[in-house]
């Protein structure tokens, strides 16, 4: 097993929320974001640029004056199906905990619109019935939340939405 890669690492969302700009769409109400001190929101019509849209410089800079970290990005288009899930597992046994980013509704279903964009943490893997899964740990609008999901789902997802893997890792000193 690789060796683990424990950090003690606390990133205010609101924060991040605030450098990177949150974009909604025209008619959103935006008085929960607001109040959680959301400052930094845009409205616009197009349903692809909805959320937050993080690129590495933004985030490494953000990442390297409040954490001491850098973050790697590994797109979807990168991995094939299982290769995909080979590569979750493989961080989830080092702990290395990597960001997920996919398309909400293609997951998980529910009141999301199409081709909202949602990030969740791989906490880890565990095999059932010889078939492989994927622990997430998920916050959203209703709380944060562990789930478990088929590796080839969240696949789907991430092509949808065209994520991937984030690495947040201790920056070089």
């Amino acid at each position: 097993m690789a060796a683990r890669q424990d950090f003690d690492v606390n990133v205010d969302p609101v924060e991040i929320a605030n450098r990177l700009g949150v974009v909604v769409p025209p008619d959103h109400n935006t008085s929960d974001l607001r109040q959680l001190g959301v400052t930094n929101i845009r409205f616009d019509p197009n349903v692809n640029s909805w959320g937050i849209a993080p690129t590495r410089s933004k985030l490494n800079s953000l990442l390297a004056e409040t954490a001491s970290l850098e973050c790697q990005f590994e797109p979807i288009e990168t991995f094939e199906d299982w290769e995909f899930a080979d590569r979750l597992v493989a961080l989830a046994k080092s702990a290395r905990h990597p960001i997920v980013g996919f398309e909400y509704r293609s997951l998980f279903g529910g009141i999301a619109l199409p081709s909202e964009g949602h990030c969740a943490v791989v906490n880890g893997a565990q095999t059932r019935t010889s078939r492989i899964l994927i622990e997430i740990y998920d916050p959203d609008a209703h709380g944060s939340r562990s789930q478990i999901v088929d590796p080839a789902s969240l696949y789907v997802a991430c092509r949808k939405k065209r994520g991937g893997i984030w690495l947040l890792i201790p920056t070089k000193s």
